[in-house]
């Protein structure tokens, strides 16, 4: 089996229930998934999905954290103040 590490990002989607934001992914598009749902007020986490090898089972691992800061710092790249849907959202 030759699965690669890839990101995903699942969000609330209300009466729908809980669901993919995006297909799986590189990190930079999950966060972009991310930034999406929590601008339009959707509850979401981004996860970094390890695949198994011979020798160890594969692991999926939250790293909304990081997610999170990636947003920061794009905002602070482009000198932007951070959004209030962000704010509101952490």
């Amino acid at each position: 089996m030759n699965i690669q590490l890839h990101y995903v990002t699942y969000a609330d989607f209300g009466p729908r229930g809980i669901g993919h934001k995006c297909d799986p992914s590189s990190f930079d598009d999950a966060v972009d998934a991310y930034a999406e749902a929590i601008a339009d007020g959707q509850d979401a986490a981004v996860f970094r999905m390890e695949p198994p090898t011979d020798t160890k089972a594969g692991m999926m691992i939250d790293v909304t954290v990081d997610a999170r800061e990636r947003l920061v710092q794009r905002f602070n790249d482009r000198r932007m103040d951070i959004p209030e849907w962000f704010e509101e959202a952490i």
